[in-house]
């Protein structure tokens, strides 16, 4: 199978998984931080690019830091229930406007499953063999449309799904990351309406019986 790479991606680029051969790592050279959950994989890697070791599913980087992030052949070798997590992390520490970009293999089956590459580095080729043993392995470019989806990523381009996938999404310029309000602020924003009603109903209750000479002033310092 033969895949062919050009250098066409601007800014700062996030490798996930990209230990071993460290494709992306090659091709961008310093622009890369390249993640992989085994130090040996890192270790092999070529000293192209950043390199840390870090679960996909639980990024140490901050919302909003990459303008692209990669995952070459990886997705394979993550158990089926972590490609929505791994995803949905991909998304957040992306910047708006940023993309996504996936390159795997389509599987019904692995046990195991090998699939021979053939890449073209802009120029650089380089001949690899991937195999996986898992259960419940099976995987195509609907499936990874539909968590990128469930991220709020938008697939842009073509949709590649065999002999391999290749999928780009890109992540809306307008859309930021949900925080949630902080405990203090909320629980005083209730306390101001309950003293706000209690107010409007001690003049209510003044004002029915006829006192109008009292005069209740009820301060809250928020």
């Amino acid at each position: 199978m033969k895949i062919v790479l050009q250098k066409e991606l601007q800014g700062k680029i996030l490798d996930i998984g990209g230990g071993g051969e460290g494709i992306i790592g090659r091709l961008y050279g310093p622009q890369v931080i390249a993640i992989d959950y085994r130090q040996d994989e890192l270790d092999e890697a070529p000293a192209s690019c950043e390199k840390r070791l870090m679960d996909a599913t639980a990024l140490d980087f901050a919302d909003n830091t990459f303008d692209h992030v990669t995952a070459f052949f990886t997705m394979m070798f993550m158990a089926k229930e972590s490609h929505a997590k791994a995803i949905a992390e991909a998304a957040r520490v992306l910047r708006p406007g940023g993309q996504l970009h996936i390159w795997d293999v389509p599987m019904e089956t692995a046990s195991p499953f090998l699939v021979d590459l053939e890449i073209d580095l802009a120029g650089q080729l380089i001949r690899t063999t991937y195999g996986v043993g898992k259960a419940d392995a099976q995987q195509d470019a609907a499936w990874f449309l539909a968590k990128g989806e469930q991220s709020g990523l938008q697939p842009v381009g073509p949709v590649v799904d065999n002999p391999y996938i290749e999928l780009r999404f890109a992540k809306s310029p307008g859309r930021k990351p949900k925080r949630k309000e902080p405990a203090s602020r909320s629980q005083d924003r209730k306390i101001r309406t309950v003293m706000e009603k209690v107010n409007v109903c001690v003049w209510r209750w003044l004002g029915c019986l006829g006192i109008v000479s009292i005069k209740t002033t009820i301060l809250w310092n928020g």
